[in-house]
This record gives C-alpha cells, sequence and structure tokens, in this order.
C-alpha cells in the first residue's frame, strides 16, 4: 500500500519537474534568438570578406596573369637542382570551410610545385627566379626559415582534434561532428609530443617547402619585406615558415631509415617545393583567418537562428502557460464543487438565529 503512494509521489514528481523543464525552456529558446539577433548586427565577417573580394579581384585582374609568366627552379644545395612546373586549379572556394557560402568568392589558384626533391640536410637552399620580363635572381632561402628536423607546436585548431570538454556546449548533430574530432591527448601522445594547455609540441621533420615570392618590378624577390607576415612562408598555421612539417611518426625518417642516417645524409622532400605569389587569395584566407579558413556565420544565418528559436520559444512559453491557467482554473472548479456539495449536505433545521454562521457557497 505504502509502495503504491510512494510511486505515485515519485510520478507527481516526474511530472512536476518536465513541466517545470518545459516552462525553462521557452525563455532559453528566447534569450538565445535574441543574442542571435544581437549577433547579427555584428558586421565582422562582411568587412571580412569585403577585404578577401578585393584580394581575389586584385589577383584575377593582375597577379595570376603577371605570375603565370616567371619561371624557377630549386637548388637544394649538394644536390640536382629541380624545375618547378606550373600549376592552376578549377574555380572553386580554394580551402575556405565556411558552411555558407554567402558572399565567398570563387577563384582558381595557382602555383608552381615540384615532385619529391632528394636533397642533404644542413645545406643551403635557393630558388632561381626568371620574371616575365626575363630577368633572373637567384634568391637564398634563410637557413631560419628552414629545418630538417624541428619540434612543431600545434594549437588544437590547426590538428583539428578536441579537448575533453569542448563537447559538452553542443547538441545535436553539432555534438556528433565536435565528437567525432580525435582527442587532443590521444593524438599528441600518437606523435609522441606534449600537451601545453591546448597546444601539442612533438617532433616533426620536413615535409615540403613552401616559398612566398613576388615581382618587385624589375624581377622576383623573396617577400621578405611584408608587415603581415611573420617569416616567407605561405600558412598561417606553419607560421608562415618555409618548411612544412611532418610528425616524425608518420614519415619516411621514421619508417625507413634511423635519425642517424637522416642527419647522415639520407634525405628527401617528400612532397617537394612549391613557389606561390605573395597576392595569392589562400595565402592572405590563412593569414586573415588565422588559419581556420572560415569567415564565420553569415548575418542570413544569423536571423533565420535568431528569429526561429525566437518564435519556438515564444509558442512554447505560450502554451506552458496556457497549460498551468488550464490546471490552475480545473482545481478551482473542483474546489468550489466540493464546498458546494459540502453547504448542501449540511442540516437545514438549525435556528433562524444561527443559520448566519453556515459558510456562505462560492
Amino acid at each position: 500500500m505504502f509502495g503504491f503512494f510512494e510511486d505515485l509521489l515519485e510520478l507527481g514528481t516526474c511530472v512536476c519537474g518536465l513541466i517545470f523543464t518545459f516552462f525553462c525552456v521557452g525563455p532559453i529558446l528566447i534569450a538565445v534568438g535574441i543574442v542571435y539577433l544581437i549577433l547579427a548586427s555584428n558586421r565582422d565577417r562582411e568587412n571580412a570578406l569585403t577585404a578577401y573580394n578585393n584580394v581575389v579581384n586584385d589577383w584575377n585582374n593582375q597577379y595570376l596573369s603577371a605570375f603565370s609568366g616567371a619561371t624557377f627552379t630549386f637548388s637544394p644545395g649538394g644536390a640536382a637542382s629541380v624545375s618547378l612546373g606550373w600549376s592552376k586549379s578549377g574555380t572553386g572556394y580554394q580551402g575556405i570551410t565556411d558552411p555558407d557560402k554567402d558572399g565567398v568568392p570563387q577563384y582558381a589558384a595557382a602555383a608552381y610545385a615540384s615532385a619529391p626533391v632528394s636533397t642533404s640536410p644542413w645545406r643551403t637552399y635557393s630558388l632561381i627566379a626568371t620574371a616575365p620580363n626575363g630577368y633572373t635572381t637567384n634568391l637564398t632561402i634563410p637557413r631560419g626559415s628552414v629545418i630538417e628536423y624541428a619540434t612543431v607546436t600545434q594549437s588544437k585548431s590547426s590538428l583539428n582534434c578536441r579537448m575533453p570538454s569542448d563537447c559538452d556546449s553542443y547538441s545535436g548533430s553539432s555534438y556528433t561532428g565536435c565528437i567525432q574530432k580525435q582527442d587532443c591527448y590521444s593524438l599528441c601522445s600518437t606523435y609522441m609530443g606534449t600537451m601545453n594547455g591546448e597546444s601539442c609540441s612533438y617532433p616533426a621533420v620536413l615535409d615540403a617547402l613552401c616559398i612566398r615570392v613576388k615581382d618587385s618590378g624589375t624581377g622576383m624577390v623573396l617577400d621578405s619585406q611584408n608587415s603581415r607576415y611573420s617569416d616567407i612562408g605561405c600558412f598561417y598555421e606553419n607560421k608562415f615558415s618555409v618548411g612544412i612539417y611532418t610528425p616524425l611518426v608518420r614519415s619516411k625518417v621514421y619508417s625507413t631509415y634511423s635519425m642517424a642516417d637522416f642527419r647522415a645524409g639520407m634525405y628527401q622532400i617528400p612532397n617537394g617545393v612549391l613557389v606561390r605569389e605573395s597576392n595569392d587569395p589562400y595565402i592572405y584566407a590563412s593569414w586573415s583567418t588565422q588559419g581556420s579558413y572560415t569567415f564565420g556565420t553569415s548575418t542570413k544565418t544569423k536571423l533565420t537562428i535568431g528569429i526561429s528559436t525566437l518564435i519556438a520559444g515564444v509558442i512554447l512559453t505560450i502554451l506552458i502557460i496556457f497549460l498551468i491557467w488550464c490546471i490552475v482554473k480545473s482545481c478551482s472548479k473542483k474546489k468550489r464543487s466540493t464546498v458546494r456539495h459540502a453547504f448542501q449536505l449540511l442540516p437545514l433545521h438549525l435556528p433562524s438565529n444561527r443559520r448566519h454562521l453556515l459558510p456562505l457557497p462560492y
């Protein structure tokens, strides 16, 4: 008997908790909707895209055709020189990862690239560049820009991994996408690295070179005076270093021969050498988005989310208020009916001078 009442009490508690939860969801959705509507007034994405569009227009109208007329030969110091071939992609978004491509321009990327390069570590590399006007320059790559063996530090965004608590604030498909990323601690351990905050430092070896050049008007030069970039490389996620590295455990050095052999002179740059023009939109996007290649959520998407959640919150809140009102009204009617019934059962033979003591019906 008591067990039945305990179950009934627990059921009532659950029902009250459910009603309370639904009552809270409405205001929460309203608050989220208001936040998104406020965020929609932020023009950072539009301003960033305006600047990016200007870079793409300059590339299409000026720099692409000029760059296509140059020639490059890479001299790895102590090994045979390698000619770089012209490579141009089809028109596309070129690495921009925005789910909403509203306002994102498309263009054709271009670069000069080589096959894998055999070389000897600790040598001086140089690039023989011939500008479209026929002027040839020998560009020496500073030794500080190319280190064959290094400790590389990457953030979780550039590693595309997640910290243990990163997915706690997500739900639905966003949570699924987050949880599918590899755990940063696990990935860093795989790389034989060490976590420091949200970054992993691991041993790495040279995998490719990317050299940034520009046309000075008289000839091709290294773009070493550009205040945007810290070095003459191509990518923010690589700190604009010329060297592009791969974790040691993934490299040929680790899988096919020892570090002693590597230091003794056995080495190959597996993915070769790449030369890109300083005004390449891809380089600008890498810098302006800090390696994320996304300009953020568009105003249109923010407005859609804000209005949708606001309407859903208002409707849900109204429904919950109506439900509570119906419950209160039903209880009130039941109480009035009970009192009226009790009054009808009272004896009517009381003296007239005591009938004023009777409770009045509602």
